[in-house]
């Protein structure tokens, strides 16, 4: 999930929109909380070098994050001691976990060396390289692993979309050509994707599918701009994204036309419920029914940023500067050395 400052969020869980779609939320939750309550899961305090965490995940059991010093944990929805599974993931860009392993996305050009996918088992053990490519964006289910390349020179020629075992074994290239590729999700069938054409210098997305057997790939939809990185996802018969005009927009899984569900600055889509970060004098999660009624779950005053959402929770990261050490300039002090202090935490849906 991608980091947030000073703007507006809307985060799309979307087995709520099932009262609109009419499809199923899937199984129960055994960790489900009552909806209103508010559970810590983990605090943190850092240095302006380390920082708060940078990317969120949740698994079947865990909530998963990499802070800014690269670090990659976990702690239980429920709570508890916060465990490390990795120390350096290389500045990863995208998080993603299934049942028995985290994964992330290693920018090549970031650290000076090819890009990867790399995996650490929940069970214990070394990160270990599962995929070196230029990679875009990575999704998993329990049984395999996905993802899109590109190169930097954008060519779609080398936009390709492909899936292989956990452990990296096994790849199939499930497409190639539908242009330069970004974000993707999956469901139980498809792996679905973003690629782009460009006129001049703009970037003009359009949403892709393709079988996770493989076969020929199905243009779902031109989208007119870009799609935001890290807000595709695919729920019931329906593709769900935000695009860079503000909108959360919505299609048909097998194609046709876009309508707009929301507007504002920033969306997130996830996996339960309709839940707005408003951003004014104060920061506030805010559940919108589908009759328009709203419902404060959280209010702050300090920054709140990373987003998840399971069945049943929305999780997010909360956080405050604070000033540990000030100098006199001039007339005034001024903050010369400071830290992050703040939390992970889960309100029930």
């Amino acid at each position: 999930m991608q980091l947030l400052e000073n703007t507006s969020r809307v985060w799309l869980s979307l087995c709520q929109l099932a009262l609109i779609t009419g499809a199923a939320c899937g199984g129960e939750d055994t960790d489900a909380i009552a909806p209103g309550e508010v559970i810590d899961l983990a605090t943190f305090s850092s240095n302006e070098e380390t920082g708060r965490p940078r990317l969120l995940a949740v698994g079947d059991g865990d909530v998963f994050w990499v802070d800014m010093s690269g670090a990659l944990k976990r702690v239980a929805k429920t709570g508890g001691d916060a465990a490390e599974l990795a120390v350096d993931t290389r500045i990863p860009m995208d998080l993603t976990a299934s049942s028995d392993s985290v994964f992330w996305v290693v920018d090549g050009t970031m650290v000076g060396e090819p890009g990867a996918i790399l995996r650490v088992p929940l069970d214990g053990g070394a990160a270990t390289e599962v995929v070196q490519a230029e990679i875009r964006a990575v999704a998993a289910d329990d049984e395999r692993l996905y993802w899109t390349e590109g190169n930097e020179n954008l060519d779609a020629a080398a936009g390709r979309v492909l899936a292989a075992a956990h452990d990296g074994g096994n790849a199939t290239l499930l497409d190639q050509g539908s242009g330069d590729t970004g974000d993707l999700t999956v469901d139980g069938e498809s792996v679905y994707w973003a690629a782009a054409t460009f006129e001049l210098s703009d970037r003009r997305d359009s949403i892709y599918r393709v079988a996770k057997s493989g076969g020929e790939r199905a243009a779902l939809a031109p989208v007119g701009g870009r799609v935001t990185f890290g807000t595709l996802e695919a729920f019931g018969d329906e593709v769900w994204f935000h695009d860079w005009n503000g909108n959360v927009v919505h299609l048909p899984s097998s194609g046709g036309s876009l309508e707009t569900a929301a507007e504002g600055r920033w969306f997130e889509i996830a996996s339960k419920g309709l839940v707005v970060l408003e951003t004014d004098t104060s920061y506030r999660l805010v559940e919108l029914a589908a009759d328009g009624s709203r419902t404060v779950l959280v209010e702050s005053e300090s920054p709140i940023d990373l987003m998840a959402a399971d069945e049943s929770s929305v999780y997010w990261v909360e956080w405050k500067t604070v000033c540990v050490k000030e100098e006199n300039v001039g007339k005034h002090n001024q903050c010369v050395e400071s830290h992050h202090d703040g939390r992970i935490a889960r309100v029930g849906l």
